[in-house]
Protein backbone atom coordinates (compact mmCIF):
# COMPACT_ATOMS: atom_id res chain seq x y z
CA UNK A 1 0.00 0.00 0.00
CA UNK A 2 3.07 2.21 0.52
CA UNK A 3 3.24 3.22 -3.04
CA UNK A 4 -0.65 5.46 -2.77
CA UNK A 5 1.39 7.32 -0.26
CA UNK A 6 4.49 7.94 -2.34
CA UNK A 7 5.63 11.45 -3.75
CA UNK A 8 4.78 10.26 -7.12
CA UNK A 9 1.51 9.37 -6.24
CA UNK A 10 0.98 12.55 -4.15
CA UNK A 11 1.84 14.47 -7.21
CA UNK A 12 -0.13 12.58 -9.80
CA UNK A 13 -3.78 12.27 -7.88
CA UNK A 14 -2.95 10.90 -4.36
CA UNK A 15 -4.13 12.86 -1.51
CA UNK A 16 -2.58 16.47 -1.64
CA UNK A 17 -5.06 19.19 -1.13
CA UNK A 18 -7.36 16.65 0.03
CA UNK A 19 -7.74 14.78 -3.28
CA UNK A 20 -8.39 10.85 -2.66
CA UNK A 21 -6.80 8.77 -5.91
CA UNK A 22 -9.61 6.68 -7.73
CA UNK A 23 -6.66 3.88 -6.64
CA UNK A 24 -7.54 4.43 -3.10
CA UNK A 25 -11.07 4.50 -3.59
CA UNK A 26 -11.67 1.95 -5.12
CA UNK A 27 -9.24 -0.53 -3.11
CA UNK A 28 -9.37 1.23 0.60
CA UNK A 29 -12.99 -0.66 1.35
CA UNK A 30 -11.60 -3.87 0.30
CA UNK A 31 -8.97 -4.27 2.66
CA UNK A 32 -12.10 -4.44 5.45
CA UNK A 33 -12.60 -8.32 4.81
CA UNK A 34 -8.81 -9.24 4.88
CA UNK A 35 -8.89 -7.13 8.16
CA UNK A 36 -11.48 -9.03 9.49
CA UNK A 37 -9.97 -12.59 8.47
CA UNK A 38 -6.55 -11.57 9.92
CA UNK A 39 -8.66 -10.93 13.52
CA UNK A 40 -10.51 -14.03 12.61
CA UNK A 41 -6.99 -16.13 12.55
CA UNK A 42 -5.64 -14.23 15.37
CA UNK A 43 -8.12 -15.86 17.63
CA UNK A 44 -8.47 -19.39 15.95
CA UNK A 45 -5.78 -22.32 16.21
CA UNK A 46 -4.72 -22.44 13.15
CA UNK A 47 -2.84 -25.84 13.59
CA UNK A 48 -5.78 -27.21 14.82
CA UNK A 49 -7.88 -25.97 11.22
CA UNK A 50 -4.63 -27.10 8.96
CA UNK A 51 -4.89 -30.53 10.86
CA UNK A 52 -8.59 -30.92 9.84
CA UNK A 53 -8.17 -29.90 6.32
CA UNK A 54 -5.25 -32.69 6.43
CA UNK A 55 -7.99 -35.44 7.61
CA UNK A 56 -10.42 -34.57 5.10
CA UNK A 57 -11.55 -37.18 2.75
CA UNK A 58 -9.66 -36.84 -0.57
CA UNK A 59 -12.46 -37.98 -3.29
CA UNK A 60 -15.32 -35.71 -2.12
CA UNK A 61 -13.01 -32.59 -2.75
CA UNK A 62 -12.01 -33.86 -6.12
CA UNK A 63 -15.59 -34.40 -7.26
CA UNK A 64 -16.00 -30.68 -5.74
CA UNK A 65 -13.53 -29.58 -8.26
CA UNK A 66 -14.88 -31.18 -10.96
CA UNK A 67 -18.70 -30.32 -10.39
CA UNK A 68 -17.62 -26.84 -12.43
CA UNK A 69 -17.30 -28.30 -15.31
CA UNK A 70 -20.80 -29.39 -16.04
CA UNK A 71 -21.58 -25.63 -14.16
CA UNK A 72 -19.69 -24.15 -16.90
CA UNK A 73 -21.08 -26.22 -19.61
CA UNK A 74 -25.02 -25.23 -18.59
CA UNK A 75 -24.16 -21.58 -18.41
CA UNK A 76 -22.34 -21.93 -21.99
CA UNK A 77 -25.40 -23.16 -22.93
CA UNK A 78 -27.76 -20.90 -21.29
CA UNK A 79 -25.83 -18.34 -23.33
CA UNK A 80 -25.91 -19.57 -26.54
CA UNK A 81 -29.93 -20.09 -26.38
CA UNK A 82 -29.93 -16.52 -25.28
CA UNK A 83 -28.07 -15.25 -28.42
CA UNK A 84 -29.71 -17.12 -31.27
CA UNK A 85 -32.76 -15.41 -30.89
CA UNK A 86 -30.40 -12.25 -32.26
CA UNK A 87 -29.07 -14.25 -34.94
CA UNK A 88 -25.80 -14.58 -33.26
CA UNK A 89 -24.12 -18.10 -33.91
CA UNK A 90 -21.33 -19.20 -32.39
CA UNK A 91 -19.63 -23.05 -32.49
CA UNK A 92 -20.14 -24.63 -29.37
CA UNK A 93 -16.20 -24.97 -28.11
CA UNK A 94 -16.09 -21.39 -29.26
CA UNK A 95 -18.93 -20.08 -26.55
CA UNK A 96 -17.17 -22.38 -24.11
CA UNK A 97 -13.55 -20.82 -24.61
CA UNK A 98 -15.22 -17.21 -24.61
CA UNK A 99 -17.32 -18.28 -21.29
CA UNK A 100 -14.28 -19.40 -19.69
CA UNK A 101 -12.04 -16.52 -20.65
CA UNK A 102 -15.19 -14.50 -19.00
CA UNK A 103 -14.79 -16.25 -15.77
CA UNK A 104 -10.91 -16.37 -16.11
CA UNK A 105 -10.39 -12.80 -16.71
CA UNK A 106 -12.90 -11.64 -13.59
CA UNK A 107 -11.36 -13.25 -11.40
CA UNK A 108 -7.68 -12.02 -11.88
CA UNK A 109 -8.75 -8.42 -12.60
CA UNK A 110 -10.33 -6.17 -10.13
CA UNK A 111 -14.03 -4.49 -11.21
CA UNK A 112 -15.80 -7.96 -12.97
CA UNK A 113 -14.18 -7.07 -16.41
CA UNK A 114 -14.54 -10.54 -17.39
CA UNK A 115 -18.60 -9.89 -17.96
CA UNK A 116 -17.87 -7.20 -20.68
CA UNK A 117 -15.38 -10.07 -22.70
CA UNK A 118 -18.39 -12.06 -23.91
CA UNK A 119 -20.06 -8.55 -25.01
CA UNK A 120 -17.18 -7.55 -26.54
CA UNK A 121 -15.85 -10.54 -28.33
CA UNK A 122 -19.27 -10.65 -30.25
CA UNK A 123 -19.21 -7.24 -30.86
CA UNK A 124 -15.73 -7.64 -32.57
CA UNK A 125 -17.00 -10.64 -34.53
CA UNK A 126 -19.53 -8.11 -36.15
CA UNK A 127 -22.72 -7.63 -34.23
CA UNK A 128 -24.01 -4.55 -33.22
CA UNK A 129 -23.12 -3.38 -29.52
CA UNK A 130 -26.56 -3.28 -28.04
CA UNK A 131 -27.61 -7.05 -29.41
CA UNK A 132 -24.25 -8.33 -27.96
CA UNK A 133 -24.83 -6.82 -25.09
CA UNK A 134 -28.56 -8.45 -24.75
CA UNK A 135 -27.43 -12.37 -24.17
CA UNK A 136 -24.68 -11.32 -21.85
CA UNK A 137 -26.82 -9.10 -19.69
CA UNK A 138 -29.69 -11.18 -19.54
CA UNK A 139 -26.79 -14.28 -19.37
CA UNK A 140 -26.22 -12.21 -15.55
CA UNK A 141 -29.29 -10.90 -14.38
CA UNK A 142 -30.41 -14.98 -14.60
CA UNK A 143 -27.90 -16.10 -11.95
CA UNK A 144 -28.85 -12.93 -9.65
CA UNK A 145 -31.80 -13.44 -9.52
CA UNK A 146 -31.54 -16.83 -8.50
CA UNK A 147 -28.93 -15.84 -6.45
CA UNK A 148 -30.94 -13.04 -4.73
CA UNK A 149 -34.50 -15.50 -4.22
CA UNK A 150 -32.86 -18.46 -3.25
CA UNK A 151 -30.03 -17.03 -1.43
CA UNK A 152 -32.61 -14.41 0.85
CA UNK A 153 -34.71 -16.99 1.29
CA UNK A 154 -31.96 -18.98 2.59
CA UNK A 155 -30.83 -15.88 4.75
CA UNK A 156 -34.57 -15.65 6.33
CA UNK A 157 -34.48 -19.07 7.17
CA UNK A 158 -31.27 -18.60 8.82
CA UNK A 159 -31.80 -15.17 10.95
CA UNK A 160 -35.21 -16.11 11.69
CA UNK A 161 -35.04 -19.71 12.51
CA UNK A 162 -37.50 -20.73 10.14
CA UNK A 163 -40.01 -17.76 11.20
CA UNK A 164 -42.19 -16.12 8.73
CA UNK A 165 -39.90 -16.91 6.25
CA UNK A 166 -42.21 -17.24 3.91
CA UNK A 167 -43.62 -14.12 4.44
CA UNK A 168 -39.57 -13.00 3.39
CA UNK A 169 -39.85 -15.05 0.35
CA UNK A 170 -42.87 -13.87 -0.53
CA UNK A 171 -41.44 -10.08 -1.00
CA UNK A 172 -38.57 -10.83 -2.60
CA UNK A 173 -40.89 -12.51 -5.02
CA UNK A 174 -42.46 -9.31 -5.38
CA UNK A 175 -40.00 -6.69 -6.10
CA UNK A 176 -38.35 -9.47 -8.36
CA UNK A 177 -41.79 -9.50 -10.19
CA UNK A 178 -41.44 -5.26 -9.88
CA UNK A 179 -37.92 -5.50 -11.51
CA UNK A 180 -38.74 -7.49 -14.23
CA UNK A 181 -42.26 -5.41 -15.53
CA UNK A 182 -40.11 -2.46 -15.08
CA UNK A 183 -38.12 -3.74 -17.46
CA UNK A 184 -40.70 -4.91 -19.90
CA UNK A 185 -41.92 -1.40 -20.12
CA UNK A 186 -38.52 -0.32 -20.35
CA UNK A 187 -38.21 -1.65 -23.64
CA UNK A 188 -42.12 -1.88 -24.84
CA UNK A 189 -44.78 0.71 -26.15
CA UNK A 190 -44.35 4.16 -24.63
CA UNK A 191 -41.71 2.91 -22.15
CA UNK A 192 -39.66 2.31 -24.51
CA UNK A 193 -39.73 6.06 -26.42
CA UNK A 194 -39.29 7.84 -22.90
CA UNK A 195 -36.33 5.75 -22.47
CA UNK A 196 -34.79 6.78 -25.30
CA UNK A 197 -35.90 10.16 -24.70
CA UNK A 198 -34.06 10.26 -21.43
CA UNK A 199 -31.31 8.75 -23.19
CA UNK A 200 -31.29 11.47 -25.57
CA UNK A 201 -31.35 13.99 -23.10
CA UNK A 202 -28.65 12.77 -20.37
CA UNK A 203 -26.04 11.30 -23.10
CA UNK A 204 -23.37 13.66 -23.99
CA UNK A 205 -23.42 15.28 -27.38
CA UNK A 206 -20.52 12.60 -29.28
CA UNK A 207 -22.30 9.71 -27.49
CA UNK A 208 -25.84 10.44 -28.41
CA UNK A 209 -26.50 8.72 -31.50
CA UNK A 210 -24.36 5.26 -30.63
CA UNK A 211 -26.06 4.95 -27.15
CA UNK A 212 -29.46 5.52 -28.82
CA UNK A 213 -28.94 3.11 -31.35
CA UNK A 214 -27.14 0.73 -29.03
CA UNK A 215 -30.71 0.36 -26.75
CA UNK A 216 -32.53 0.07 -29.66
CA UNK A 217 -30.47 -3.05 -30.50
CA UNK A 218 -31.06 -3.91 -26.86
CA UNK A 219 -35.03 -3.76 -26.10
CA UNK A 220 -35.06 -5.37 -29.87
CA UNK A 221 -33.89 -8.33 -28.12
CA UNK A 222 -36.60 -8.78 -26.47
CA UNK A 223 -38.56 -8.91 -29.03
CA UNK A 224 -36.83 -11.31 -30.75
CA UNK A 225 -36.20 -13.73 -27.65
CA UNK A 226 -39.72 -16.08 -27.36
CA UNK A 227 -40.91 -16.63 -23.83
CA UNK A 228 -39.90 -20.61 -24.30
CA UNK A 229 -36.21 -19.56 -24.45
CA UNK A 230 -36.52 -17.50 -21.24
CA UNK A 231 -37.84 -20.61 -19.48
CA UNK A 232 -35.17 -23.24 -21.10
CA UNK A 233 -32.80 -20.47 -19.60
CA UNK A 234 -33.99 -20.56 -16.03
CA UNK A 235 -33.94 -24.49 -16.04
CA UNK A 236 -30.04 -23.75 -17.09
CA UNK A 237 -29.36 -21.85 -14.70
CA UNK A 238 -31.11 -24.05 -11.82
CA UNK A 239 -28.63 -26.95 -12.94
CA UNK A 240 -25.72 -24.74 -13.26
CA UNK A 241 -26.25 -23.53 -9.71
CA UNK A 242 -27.34 -26.87 -8.71
CA UNK A 243 -23.80 -27.89 -9.87
CA UNK A 244 -21.89 -25.29 -7.81
CA UNK A 245 -23.97 -26.37 -4.72
CA UNK A 246 -23.62 -30.02 -5.15
CA UNK A 247 -19.75 -28.89 -5.06
CA UNK A 248 -20.38 -27.03 -1.45
CA UNK A 249 -22.29 -30.14 -0.31
CA UNK A 250 -19.23 -32.30 -1.21
CA UNK A 251 -16.56 -30.20 0.55
CA UNK A 252 -19.11 -30.34 3.77
CA UNK A 253 -18.93 -34.77 3.42
CA UNK A 254 -15.32 -34.43 3.59
CA UNK A 255 -14.98 -32.72 6.63
CA UNK A 256 -17.45 -34.77 8.00
CA UNK A 257 -20.40 -32.63 8.66
CA UNK A 258 -23.55 -34.12 9.23
CA UNK A 259 -25.69 -31.36 7.44
CA UNK A 260 -28.33 -31.77 4.32
CA UNK A 261 -27.81 -30.76 1.21
CA UNK A 262 -30.60 -28.12 0.99
CA UNK A 263 -28.76 -26.58 4.27
CA UNK A 264 -25.06 -26.24 2.43
CA UNK A 265 -26.74 -25.15 -0.64
CA UNK A 266 -28.56 -22.16 1.46
CA UNK A 267 -25.41 -21.64 3.17
CA UNK A 268 -23.33 -21.80 -0.38
CA UNK A 269 -26.29 -19.14 -1.83
CA UNK A 270 -25.59 -16.59 1.98
CA UNK A 271 -22.31 -16.89 0.97
CA UNK A 272 -22.26 -15.86 -2.61
CA UNK A 273 -24.64 -12.74 -1.25
CA UNK A 274 -21.84 -11.62 1.25
CA UNK A 275 -18.83 -11.87 -1.45
CA UNK A 276 -21.38 -9.50 -3.43
CA UNK A 277 -19.99 -6.61 -0.82
CA UNK A 278 -17.37 -4.82 -1.91
CA UNK A 279 -15.31 -4.71 0.99
CA UNK A 280 -13.42 -7.67 0.45
CA UNK A 281 -11.29 -9.51 -2.37
CA UNK A 282 -12.96 -12.98 -3.70
CA UNK A 283 -14.59 -13.26 -0.20
CA UNK A 284 -11.72 -12.80 1.68
CA UNK A 285 -12.93 -12.69 5.66
CA UNK A 286 -16.42 -11.79 4.77
CA UNK A 287 -17.35 -15.58 3.47
CA UNK A 288 -15.03 -16.84 6.82
CA UNK A 289 -17.40 -15.01 8.97
CA UNK A 290 -20.63 -15.49 7.50
CA UNK A 291 -19.59 -19.34 7.47
CA UNK A 292 -18.71 -19.81 11.43
CA UNK A 293 -21.86 -17.99 12.00
CA UNK A 294 -23.69 -20.48 10.09
CA UNK A 295 -21.98 -23.62 10.47
CA UNK A 296 -22.16 -22.37 14.57
CA UNK A 297 -26.24 -23.29 14.62
CA UNK A 298 -25.12 -26.71 13.36
CA UNK A 299 -22.32 -27.46 15.91
CA UNK A 300 -19.28 -26.93 13.73
CA UNK A 301 -16.58 -25.53 15.67
CA UNK A 302 -15.38 -22.08 14.30
CA UNK A 303 -11.90 -24.01 13.03
CA UNK A 304 -13.88 -26.45 11.06
CA UNK A 305 -16.23 -23.73 9.31
CA UNK A 306 -12.65 -21.65 8.75
CA UNK A 307 -11.13 -25.40 6.67
CA UNK A 308 -14.70 -25.44 4.98
CA UNK A 309 -14.23 -22.02 3.60
CA UNK A 310 -10.71 -22.39 2.53
CA UNK A 311 -12.14 -25.27 0.59
CA UNK A 312 -14.53 -22.75 -0.95
CA UNK A 313 -11.20 -20.47 -1.81
CA UNK A 314 -9.79 -23.49 -3.19
CA UNK A 315 -12.49 -24.01 -5.37
CA UNK A 316 -12.77 -20.68 -6.71
CA UNK A 317 -8.88 -20.29 -7.41
CA UNK A 318 -9.33 -24.25 -9.08
CA UNK A 319 -11.85 -22.77 -11.56
CA UNK A 320 -9.60 -19.81 -12.36
CA UNK A 321 -6.46 -22.58 -13.60
CA UNK A 322 -9.51 -24.77 -15.06
CA UNK A 323 -10.85 -21.52 -17.13
CA UNK A 324 -6.87 -20.63 -18.05
CA UNK A 325 -7.19 -22.53 -20.82
CA UNK A 326 -9.00 -20.55 -22.69
CA UNK A 327 -5.96 -18.14 -23.19
CA UNK A 328 -4.74 -21.18 -25.30
CA UNK A 329 -7.59 -21.33 -27.78
CA UNK A 330 -8.37 -18.60 -30.82
CA UNK A 331 -11.11 -16.58 -27.83
CA UNK A 332 -7.74 -16.02 -25.67
CA UNK A 333 -5.51 -14.35 -28.11
CA UNK A 334 -7.52 -11.44 -28.82
CA UNK A 335 -6.32 -8.39 -27.36
CA UNK A 336 -9.17 -7.92 -24.58
CA UNK A 337 -8.10 -5.17 -23.04
CA UNK A 338 -7.44 -2.80 -25.93
CA UNK A 339 -10.79 -4.17 -27.01
CA UNK A 340 -12.91 -3.45 -23.87
CA UNK A 341 -11.75 -0.21 -24.11
CA UNK A 342 -12.51 0.53 -27.84
CA UNK A 343 -15.44 -0.68 -28.05
CA UNK A 344 -17.45 1.94 -26.05
CA UNK A 345 -15.51 4.56 -28.00
CA UNK A 346 -16.73 3.50 -31.02
CA UNK A 347 -18.11 5.57 -33.46
CA UNK A 348 -21.74 5.85 -34.38
CA UNK A 349 -21.72 4.76 -37.34
CA UNK A 350 -19.83 1.94 -36.18
CA UNK A 351 -22.35 0.85 -33.00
Amino acid sequence: MGFLFSEPCLRHGGVEGGYISPVMKKWAPRVIGPIVLLILLLQLDIRATIEILGQASLKPIVFAYLMFIPSLLFRTIRWRSLMAPQRIHLRFCESFSVYALSIFVGVVTPGRVGEFIKAVYLKQKGNSLGASFFSVFLDRIYDIVFLLIFGCGALSSFVLFGEETATVITWIFVVVAFGVVILWFMVRGKGHVTVIRILRAVSPLSLKASITSGYLDFSEGFGKTKLGTFGWAFVLTCLAWGANYGAVYLFGVALGFDITFLVMAGIAAICALVTMIPISIMGLGTRDAAVILMLGKYGVSETGAVAFSTLILSMLLCNAVLCSFSLLTPAGKFDWRVQVGETFKQSPDNC
